[in-house]
């Protein structure tokens, strides 16, 4: 699975979904059996279509991904990422019930470990972080976007690009008037 950086364009998005149609295209046209396949690159395409704001699209797609993914017994890595995945859509829907049902189950499944894992949760942290900010929980959201900071930092791939977003709604929280620390 690819890791996309908030640095593309638009236009690579558009590029980068016309080729991933394709190759499901393709794989649809060889009869390929591989269910594990399907899931990812379903939870791929509904990344990207997220990634071009496209948000029905892309909760299509991921929610495929996930009705696939219990027939395929995909590894838990994948499912906490299309559970985040789901998180991510609803949160930008301005559904925080769903994104937090979605982010709930996906740590749950993420806290296992691996190195992708850590960035599954830092994500997942992120989402906590926005819905609490959301309520006015500016503490709470300060702490949960600190602990994704610091998941995503440890990520040895991870691109810097990723987490300045993060930095920057660390920075707002932080200096707002009601934040007690």
């Amino acid at each position: 699975m690819m890791n996309l950086s908030y640095s593309y364009k638009k236009e690579d998005y558009l590029s980068a979904i016309d080729n991933m149609r394709c190759i499901m295209s393709l794989n649809e046209k060889m009869n390929s059996t591989d269910a594990v396949e399907l899931v990812s690159n379903n939870n791929f395409l509904g990344k990207l279509y997220f990634k071009n704001e496209q948000l029905d699209l892309a909760l299509d797609y991921c929610t495929n991904a996930l009705n696939t993914s219990f027939e395929a017994e995909v590894e838990d890595v994948e499912l906490g990422r299309i559970l985040n995945n789901l998180a991510q859509i609803w949160l930008k829907k301005g559904d925080y019930n769903q994104a937090w049902s979605y982010c709930s189950k996906s740590m749950e499944i993420s806290v296992k470990g691996s190195a992708t894992s850590k960035a599954v949760i830092g994500d997942n942290y992120e989402i906590i972080g926005d819905i609490y900010r959301y309520y006015g929980e500016k503490q709470l959201s300060y702490c949960c976007y600190s602990k994704s900071l610091k998941q995503l930092e440890t990520v040895v791939l991870q691109c810097s690009n990723d987490i300045k977003p993060l930095q920057h709604k660390i920075s707002n929280v932080h200096h707002s008037n009601s934040l007690i620390l």
